[in-house]
């Protein structure tokens, strides 16, 4: 997948079909204000080490569920802060958590019963440059964004 923060964007790269479909979180912005999700996020002031790298412990809970998630905010952005339909359509949480960078490097799902289960873990951290080409839709690949389309109008119905 290929984030586009500036244009609101994400692009997904099916190798397989030799295809992709485009995201426009712009176009979808309207629908996604609405499904705001509600969530209490709490800073517990714990710090732990992960792959080599400090991170913040918070805990965040929702109707959908409970979280223990330890944050870098040295490595960049998870979600898209850049993107203006991010900064326009994010519940307050959201914006608050990622304002500094929001890397999650360990998240545990918290049971009803206080039980936590390990959801992902980084266990290695690289810092290279990556060639640009990583970065663009393969020559040949065919826009397949209307499949997508297709499947969000048959979802919602």
């Amino acid at each position: 997948m290929l984030f586009m923060p500036e244009e609101s964007k994400a692009v997904i790269i099916i190798d397989k079909m030799k295809g992709y479909m485009v995201m426009d979180f712009k176009e979808n912005a309207a629908d996604q204000s609405q499904k705001k999700v509600e969530m209490d996020v709490t800073n517990t002031g714990k710090a732990k080490t992960i792959a080599g790298r400090s991170c913040e412990v918070w805990l965040m809970k929702s109707a959908d569920g409970s979280y223990e998630v330890c944050i870098n905010k040295e490595l960049g952005a998870f979600m898209m802060p850049k993107s203006s339909s991010f900064r326009e359509n994010s519940p307050a949480w959201a914006k608050e958590i990622s304002k500094d960078g929001f890397m999650p490097l360990e998240v545990y799902e918290i049971t009803e019963n206080g039980e936590k289960k390990l959801k992902l873990r980084a266990i290695r951290i690289e810092e290279k440059t990556l060639p640009a080409s990583l970065f663009e839709i393969p020559e040949g690949y065919r826009n397949m964004s209307h499949i997508m389309q297709g499947m969000m109008d048959e979802y919602q119905n």
